[in-house]
């Protein structure tokens, strides 16, 4: 490693030593505008894209592409117009994190965070009622009326508008019956807004034992750290140079090109990236709980072991191949249980028992974060109870 450079796993300790050392810079109105504006407009292109297209998806998902995609060209032109314009600062690099986050965080609402399933779990009760399971006269008389659209707009919903695609869009939207949704959406809207608010104050809650405490890696967040320090310091361009980052851009955009190539022209050879190795392994003996694997090569999820921490992207392997171990392991002593009851079936099928290991794992680990989380806990306890910042730390202290 070059000296002088610190190690990839002490780069979010240091940014929240200095977000703790240094006040907060002021959030200027123009980064709040422009997050609100790409959110917006991710809003309104994701369900065209996503659902209509059936293109690559915009927004949703552990890592939002088009988010990303905003946040580096707003990056490049603030480079620019610093370069241009003599050291003017469009923005700084916290605030593209704060458009970036606004944008990320919107931009799932329009589809699959929210809407891609509520107006299907708004309407379901109305829409698929039959005489069998007589929905019409046990589940409907217990809904609420303002907070469901009306029959007709239910029905137009799944049938779509009369001769809908020879309509222009400026004609669909004029179609849509809004007074029979208005009600219903500002219903949902209102439980929307606070649903957020609810979880953005748990996290303000809980972040401080992640962050702090924890010093908790953020593997999806470093990427745009480093490009938000690098516009601060002026060194955007330099970074965009490393060597290292352009092989590392080049190896999966190589990939994609040469089977996205294949798709639309078989002509042109695939570069595999499941490999089926269950085949390499006797279905029997110590080895027989890998007589399904399979080996997927996905370079966001290699990247995404780099940036994270080495016990996370270790344990994501080893106890995988110590779960199929552990079915060889008890074929071999005698004790022949079904693989889906162990869930390492090392496929997509997803039984009842692998449920409910998955329920009872989530379980334990939460208690396990609480316990972790103690000292924090009773800080914030403290504190809403009246209690001031220093007379919670020191009453932890004497506690723990």
């Amino acid at each position: 490693m070059t000296a002088g450079k610190p190690a990839p796993e002490d780069f979010s300790g240091r940014f929240l030593s200095r977000q703790d050392s240094q006040p907060a810079a002021r959030l200027r109105l123009r980064a709040l505008v422009a997050g609100l504006a790409g959110a917006v407009l991710l809003a309104a292109v994701t369900p065209f894209n996503n659902a209509f297209l059936q293109g690559t998806p915009l927004g949703g998902g552990h890592f939002p592409l088009a988010p990303f995609v905003l946040f580096l060209l707003l990056a490049l032109a603030t480079c620019l117009v610093r370069a241009l314009f003599r050291g003017y600062r469009l923005f700084s690099g916290q605030e593209l994190l704060y458009v970036w986050v606004l944008m990320a965080v919107v931009s799932g609402i329009a589809y699959t965070g929210l809407v891609r399933t509520l107006f299907i779990n708004l309407t379901a009760p109305f829409q698929f009622a039959t005489a069998e399971n007589r929905w019409q006269e046990r589940l409907q008389p217990l809904l609420p009326d303002g907070w469901y659209p009306e029959p007709a707009a239910i029905e137009t919903l799944y049938n779509g508008l009369p001769e809908g695609r020879s309509l222009s869009w400026l004609e669909v939207v004029a179609r849509i019956p809004w007074p029979a949704w208005s009600q219903a959406l500002v219903a949902w809207a209102g439980f929307v807004l606070l649903a957020y608010l609810a979880m953005l104050c748990l996290v303000h809650l809980v972040g401080r034992q992640w962050l702090v405490n924890e010093r908790m890696n953020l593997p999806l967040l470093r990427v745009p750290m480093v490009l938000a320090e690098a516009v601060d310091s002026g060194g955007l361009a330099r970074l965009l140079r490393d060597r290292y980052l352009l092989a590392g851009l080049s190896l999966p955009v190589c990939l994609h090109l040469v089977n996205g190539l294949h798709f639309y022209y078989p002509a042109v050879p695939q570069i595999p990236t499941l490999i089926l190795a269950g085949i390499y392994f006797p279905p029997a003996g110590l080895l027989a709980g890998f007589a399904k694997l399979k080996i997927c090569i996905y370079p966001a999820f290699i990247g995404f072991a780099f940036l994270a921490a080495r016990q996370i992207s270790f344990s994501f392997w080893f106890f995988h191949l110590a779960a199929g171990l552990l079915v060889g392991l008890l074929a071999v002593l005698g004790y022949h249980v079904p693989a889906a009851a162990l869930g390492v079936t090392f496929g997509p099928t997803l039984s009842r028992p692998e449920e409910m290991q998955m329920i009872g794992a989530y379980g334990v680990f939460f208690l396990f974060l609480l316990w972790l989380a103690r000292a924090n806990c009773l800080l914030v306890l403290r504190q809403a109870v009246g209690l001031d910042r220093a007379a919670g730390a020191a009453g932890i202290r004497r506690a723990f």
